[in-house]
């Protein structure tokens, strides 16, 4: 059989487009991932007919012997004619007219958003780009893909790999439309700083991790003047310091409040990752009073001091701190962590 036509081979054809598909959604290139999500659909719609009969493939009225030969997977005994029919490359049938024989055999639902699907992908390979404002494109292609899979007995997770997760979130109909959004988005920062750290050596994963919390000093300038906070938060997505923007002054954001009516934006140098609105924000379970401020004293401190009386306070002879522990944790930027000093014997 030619190998253009095997499910095996349309097989890996569609989970390559598939995976490229979803970095350019994770990438906000809606024009490639359009054209990509369309030509793996369309090769897994044809994945399945091949496994079923290569036959399927073939294009309504061709009937010449060597095409017939070919598609059946039959190699001729007679030597071809030059510039004989088995010399041009193969033409299968349409998307469409892949998607009416998947439906036919009952293998994809009836509903009118796969049509949309290969139109968006027809209208980008031939006339231009067109956005769908109305549907979700990727839970469209997830769905259906997944209804082949399983028709197939092919694991998804097999054919997903990393991306099973952003997967589940966009076809998970009991999340309200800017969860799904923020949840996805998320998973998609943290594919991204995965995919980055793989390719680079520990050393650089670490000394990255380490200057996460950085701020271009052409920026810095430029908000010089600008009633404008930045702190330091968790990144939800890849776990490094992301830089959180209050409008206001530090020593206007000591309570709650105040900190969620001065909230700006979040958003990873590392990951790139970006969040606003406090919507997001606790969707993405980042806590603004867990954010750290520059010049502003958390309400624990307070609470801890408040329970130390002036006596236990005094009597500490601080000359019989670690000074020297404590000078290395401070410059390599450790957690300084001090317990009450040994009785002397």
């Amino acid at each position: 059989m030619d190998k253009t036509l095997s499910h095996e081979s349309l097989m890996d054809g569609a989970r390559k487009f598939a995976h490229l598909a979803l970095e350019a959604h994770r990438d906000g290139d809606e024009e490639v991932f359009v054209l990509h999500a369309g030509v793996s659909f369309e090769r897994l719609m044809k994945a399945a007919l091949a496994h079923a009969n290569p036959m399927l493939l073939m294009e309504p009225g061709v009937h010449k012997e060597p095409w017939l030969l070919r598609f059946a997977g039959v190699t001729p005994v007679k030597a071809p004619k030059k510039d004989s029919d088995l010399d041009r490359p193969l033409r299968t049938i349409s998307a469409s007219q892949a998607l009416a024989l998947t439906r036919t055999a009952g293998w994809l639902s009836q509903h009118d958003e796969l049509d949309k699907l290969i139109e968006l992908r027809n209208g980008v390979a031939h006339l231009g780009h067109s956005k769908s404002e109305s549907s979700d494109i990727l839970a469209i292609f997830a769905r259906a893909t997944n209804q082949l899979l399983d028709h197939l007995h092919h694991a998804q997770y097999e054919y997903w790999v990393d991306w099973k997760p952003v997967i589940e979130i966009s076809i998970n109909d009991r999340m309200e439309k800017l969860e799904r959004e923020v949840r996805r988005q998320v998973e998609q920062a943290r594919h991204r700083y995965q995919e980055q750290v793989s390719k680079l050596p520990d050393s650089a994963v670490s000394a990255l991790q380490a200057e996460s919390y950085t701020f271009p000093q052409s920026l810095r300038d430029s908000l010089r003047g600008v009633d404008l906070t930045l702190g330091k938060a968790l990144c939800p997505a890849c776990l490094n310091q992301a830089v959180v923007a209050f409008k206001g002054k530090s020593f206007e954001l000591g309570e709650r409040e105040q900190r969620e009516a001065a909230f700006m934006t979040l958003g990873c140098m590392v990951c790139q990752l970006s969040l606003k609105g406090l919507t997001a924000l606790g969707i993405a379970d980042v806590d603004l009073m867990e954010t750290d401020i520059p010049g502003v004293e958390y309400p624990i401190f307070e609470d801890i001091f408040a329970e130390i009386s002036l006596d236990e306070v005094t009597a500490v002879d601080y000359n019989q701190w670690p000074l020297d522990e404590m000078a290395e944790a401070v410059e390599e930027d450790e957690p300084l962590i001090m317990a009450p000093p040994s009785e002397p014997e």
